[in-house]
């Protein structure tokens, strides 16, 4: 039997999910919270942790779609009453706007972005969760606080938005290379908002109840540059889904 195990393939997400898709390591480092009235001012520490090297593709969530034990087992929504209560009148997802297997997954609720982390996370044998709203910082942010992933200027060149001119649709999430973090993570300013954990009004990161929760990173109607700085905080209903917002993957070292 140990033998048997020792030789039976590995699920990774490189031979379960179509590509792009890879772990970038962030190390542990602080934000410092400077938009929210109740800590500001705060510096906050952030644990080492991975995060998806891009925004969930239409073809990776097109898997969890497909698969006879994806979104159609009701096991993924168990993690809430609300959860569940979604499900039920959502017996299949809400179609995107944007073909493309490489375009990042649009029109997708809170709790279907959930639901996918609890499949991916049963399917790989590890941890993976939306991210924190400072986990999502650290990423984009790096080691110097920066205000876009790129650095410290704005540079609409290097993200998917309509600051200089009026965007109609979302882009490959491999498109804007020069738009990366110090780490190596794309697509963290414009394209798609992305899903965070964390309620808006607290800090609380529970995966119950119907709390408004933080998007971050502006998408491809954008036209204000604010909204696209890594610092820029705003929220949604877990229960919305539209053409603006996607997400992104945290696996959580334990």
């Amino acid at each position: 039997i140990n033998q048997w195990l020792s030789d039976a393939p590995r699920i990774t997400p490189s031979n379960l999910l179509p590509a792009p898709f890879a772990w970038i390591p962030i190390p542990s480092g602080t934000v410092t919270v400077s938009r929210t009235n109740y800590m500001k001012g705060v510096i906050k520490e952030v644990p080492a942790f991975k995060i998806a090297q891009y925004p969930v593709t239409n073809a990776q969530y097109q898997l969890f779609w497909d698969a006879t034990d994806g979104y159609v087992d009701i096991a993924w929504w168990g993690y809430s009453e609300a959860a569940k209560h979604w499900r039920i009148k959502h017996f299949i997802p809400d179609a995107t706007l944007y073909t493309g297997d490489d375009l990042p997954r649009t029109n997708i609720s809170w709790y279907d972005a959930v639901a996918y982390c609890h499949w991916l996370s049963h399917k790989l044998g590890i941890k993976v969760i939306l991210p924190t709203e400072y986990q999502w910082r650290r990423a984009a942010e790096g080691s110097d606080n920066r205000p876009y992933p790129w650095g410290h200027n704005f540079e609409w060149r290097y993200c998917n938005s309509s600051v200089k001119a009026l965007a109609r649709t979302t882009t490959p999430v491999m498109l804007h290379k020069l738009g990366r973090s110090q780490d190596g993570v794309w697509d963290m300013s414009g394209n798609v908002w992305e899903w965070c954990v964390t309620q808006y009004d607290s800090e609380i990161c529970n995966l119950t109840g119907k709390q408004a929760r933080i998007v971050k990173g502006g998408a491809w109607n954008t036209q204000n540059e604010q909204y696209l700085r890594s610092d820029y905080r705003t929220w949604t209903l877990p229960t919305d889904s539209n053409p603006y917002i996607g997400f992104r993957l945290v696996h959580i070292l334990e």
